[in-house]
């Protein structure tokens, strides 16, 4: 008998896809980029390679935010549908895969690692951190709000016991 051939299109997910997605998600958190600074004389190169360029005094290094890695752009690399990625983690799903969804769960924390660093640094925007966070991770901004009285004291209750009061009054 002659094997049955194949029918259906060819499944979308791989196993490989766990590594690749931890890996895509764990990555340095900013790049140093060389700034040059040339010489306020206006002095020019007058021979070699450089002829013509001025002419470089320092260099200034500054740190700036490598791309935030999210799903989506996984989704684009892998070359799938960011709703088949969802799908994959999805448990209610016919195509819920659990050692996708544990990969996910450590691509999250790297992720969140990878926002932290950039804003202990100094890489982002003041006030953008706030919103990312937000937005991409689990953390939240937790505001406390204190009632108090006059100078900080606290404010002053009286009780009445209304079991006491005489309704004739």
């Amino acid at each position: 008998m002659a094997p049955r051939a194949k029918t259906g299109r060819p499944p979308k997910y791989h196993t490989r896809y766990c590594g690749m997605l931890i890996r895509f998600f764990d990555i340095e958190p900013f790049s140093a980029v060389k700034i040059p600074h040339y010489d306020e004389s206006g002095k020019k190169h007058k021979s070699g390679r450089h002829k013509g360029e001025g002419v470089v005094t320092h260099y200034e290094t500054k740190k700036e935010p490598n791309r935030t890695p999210t799903l989506q752009r996984f989704a684009k690399k892998i070359k799938v549908g960011i709703s088949t990625v969802y799908d994959w983690l999805n448990k209610e799903h016919a195509s819920f895969h659990q050692a996708f969804s544990d990969a996910f769960t450590c691509a999250r924390a790297c992720r969140r690692a990878f926002l932290i660093e950039n804003e202990l640094h100094g890489t982002y925007k003041s006030g953008s951190f706030r919103y990312i966070a937000g937005n991409l991770t689990d953390m939240t901004d937790i505001q406390k709000h204190e009632l108090t009285g006059e100078g900080g004291k606290p404010i002053p209750m009286s009780i009445v016991d209304f079991g006491k009061i005489d309704p004739n009054e």
